[in-house]
């Protein structure tokens, strides 16, 4: 691990700087030391930036979406949008499933097929990138529902997917986009 990774990893403040220098390094490492740099990092820190793995191995290593990561290989679908190509992943922070803690969706969420239907609801089988989004009224999902879209100004990103709140944007994978959302949407 050189220096620069390491007195990033123990300060956790992050420049833009070091952004750049993070970048540059990431497209010279391995997917494995790629894997070590990221493990651990927060979704603040990873914005705005184009990583060289999949949407999934994304997930794995931002901290705040290890609910929705766990889900996901839970339900079998892992593999599914590791393949997929050009795909939108609304995932919702570790936060919005603490919010439904003793419902009848988390308990959904614990079944293997309830948690696939309500997953899929979660992912466009297109990749759309806030711009993008900012020109749709809605978004058919892989579950085959629709996501209402509406712009909001005076939100950070300026996006509601259904009611909720597009907190992170524009991670970008090789194959897909993630978006991170304060609630876990419900078909």
């Amino acid at each position: 691990m050189t220096t620069a990774v390491k007195k990033r990893r123990d300060s956790q403040a992050i420049t833009g700087a070091s952004f750049k220098n993070l970048r540059e390094l990431l497209k010279c490492t391995s997917l494995r030391s790629k894997k070590q740099i990221l493990h651990g990092w927060s979704a603040k820190q990873v914005i705005k930036m184009k990583f060289n793995v999949d949407v999934v191995t994304i997930l794995s290593h931002i901290d705040e979406l290890s609910r929705v990561h766990s889900t996901i290989v839970m339900a079998g679908l892992a593999d599914t949008l590791k393949n997929a190509q050009g795909i939108t992943l609304f995932a919702p922070e570790n936060e919005a499933f603490d919010k439904l803690q003793g419902s009848t969706i988390m308990s959904a969420l614990e079944d293997a097929d309830k948690a696939k239907n309500i997953l899929t609801y979660h992912v466009v089988p297109e990749k759309l990138v806030t711009s993008n989004l900012r020109k749709e009224k809605s978004v058919t999902t892989m579950q085959g529902a629709t996501l209402k879209i509406e712009e909001h100004h005076w939100l950070r990103h300026g996006i509601m997917v259904n009611d909720a709140v597009v907190k992170e944007a524009d991670i970008e994978g090789t194959n897909g986009v993630i978006h991170i959302i304060d609630t876990v949407l419900v078909p």
